[in-house]
């Protein structure tokens, strides 16, 4: 995996930092490797299915510098172990999703912080994560070639022309994703990756996410935020 050019030097603020790992189809044996490799790296692996995760590393980024560095010596060893990767970097999932699939095979593709709005300007239909060709033809033949396309739709055509789906689909048009990364070891059947909020099932996955939404908020807007108890 080939390291993209960046700007140096890097100043940890806080912010989240999202990463999106593809290495293909893998046998249970072959994702529970990569599993142990990769949480040597962030606690915080989200496993899909496969040899798909998403891993989290706004808490390891004081200890362990630019997460694209981490990210980088991550691929080149599991290279070495006989896996090729794709992975993208971003502020969340579906950018980092984006990034990656816009990376290709065995590539690695960074957007930097504030620079969200100049990828997704550019960003085809096409290359929408998990979109299905029908619906691409759909977008299309509305005008909306690119992702920021959508995101000048006013909500209102948007849900009369695709309902909540589009209007999750407009939000991260923009760039917004809340989706926080929940700690999933490989199992035997991967998880269908859910389009909004939630996961398919799993009550206590759903709580989880929930109290971390609401740690994030509390964060940004200070009080009176919903609480959660803590042992979540």
């Amino acid at each position: 995996m080939t390291p993209p050019d960046r700007p140096a030097p890097f100043s940890p603020v806080r912010r989240r930092w999202v990463a999106y790992l593809d290495a293909g189809s893998a046998s249970a044996r072959h994702r529970r490797r990569i599993f142990s490799v990769v949480e040597e790296y962030t606690p915080e692996v989200e496993w899909l299915g496969g040899g798909r995760f998403y891993l989290d590393f706004s808490s390891t980024v004081r200890l362990s510098g630019h997460p694209l560095d981490s990210l980088v010596r991550l691929g080149r060893r599991l290279l070495r172990g006989g896996f090729a990767c794709s992975a993208g970097l971003s502020l969340n999932k579906f950018l980092s999703r984006s990034a990656a699939v816009r990376a290709g095979e065995g590539g690695a593709f960074w957007i930097p912080a504030g620079r969200e709005g100049d990828f997704l300007e550019e960003m085809p239909m096409g290359l929408w994560p998990g979109l299905r060709e029908e619906e691409v033809r759909f977008w299309r033949s509305l005008g909306v070639e690119r992702a920021a396309d959508l995101a000048r739709v006013d909500l209102f055509w948007v849900r009369r022309a695709a309902g909540v789906r589009g209007v999750v689909m407009s939000g991260r048009a923009r760039g917004f994703d809340p989706r926080p990364v929940i700690r999933r070891p490989p199992g035997e059947a991967g998880i269908r990756e859910p389009f909004g909020l939630f996961p398919p099932a799993f009550k206590d996955e759903k709580l989880q996410r929930l109290a971390r939404l609401a740690g994030s908020l509390r964060e940004r807007y200070g009080r009176r935020v919903f609480p959660f108890p803590a042992a979540l």
